[in-house]
């Protein structure tokens, strides 16, 4: 709708945003249009030090240009980490230790914790990768000692755990959710089992050595 004279354009503003938010950060700002989004990986919540600085780095190169940034994180495991960039580049963040606690409300979310201690909470991020995040790390689990495999290999061993497990459970007519996990977990932990002998026979044996220069 054009605007009428002397009517002020609405602030542009940049949300610097979790990738487990996505979904929900794109549903409420759909109807927005002086609101962009950007997401960070949602897969920096594995190993959350790394989250400040990843903040941090993409408000300088995309802060241009918008009169507001917020970050669509809470602490998100950073243990206050986070804080100090919110103050450094001037910009604010989710209330709340994380996404959670924001969605309920303070209140509401210590009285939960307090009547369901323990309780584990899943974002719909977390549901949808449950088997690449999750399979794979409970293969490992299972196989003992330690594995010479990276999180990458990780990740694949886990998609192929969930798909393979899968495939085995329905020829199985197994339609329990445990069970159907249990599949697939097993056949991520032969998967994590073939990787690791592999590779550490690849390590054990290495390069020929060369024999010594005699003069």
């Amino acid at each position: 709708m054009p605007r009428q004279l002397g009517e002020s354009a609405a602030p542009r503003v940049l949300i610097v945003g979790c990738g487990a938010l996505a979904n929900e950060l794109v549903a409420l700002t759909r109807h927005l249009p002086n609101v962009d989004i950007t997401c960070l990986p949602a897969t920096l919540h594995n190993r959350p030090g790394g989250i400040p600085a990843a903040v941090r780095d993409r408000i300088r190169r995309r802060h241009k240009g918008y009169d507001r940034v917020f970050v669509a994180y809470a602490d998100c495991g950073t243990g206050g980490l986070l804080d100090p960039v919110i103050a450094e580049e001037g910009v604010e963040r989710l209330a709340g230790a994380h996404c959670y606690e924001f969605y309920a409300g303070r209140e509401a979310f210590e009285q939960l914790s307090a009547e369901e201690p323990g309780t584990f909470y899943l974002t719909d991020f977390l549901a949808r990768n449950f088997d690449r995040l999750v399979i794979g790390a409970l293969g490992r689990l299972v196989v003992p000692g330690r594995q010479p495999i990276g999180c990458l290999l990780t990740l694949l061993l886990g998609i192929l755990g969930a798909v393979g497990g899968l495939a085995i459970a329905r020829a199985a007519n197994i339609d329990t959710w445990l069970l159907i996990v249990c599949c697939q977990v097993a056949v991520a932990a032969l998967g994590v089992l073939i990787a690791s002998q592999a590779l550490g026979r690849r390590r054990i044996g290495g390069p020929p050595r060369r024999p010594p220069y005699i003069h």
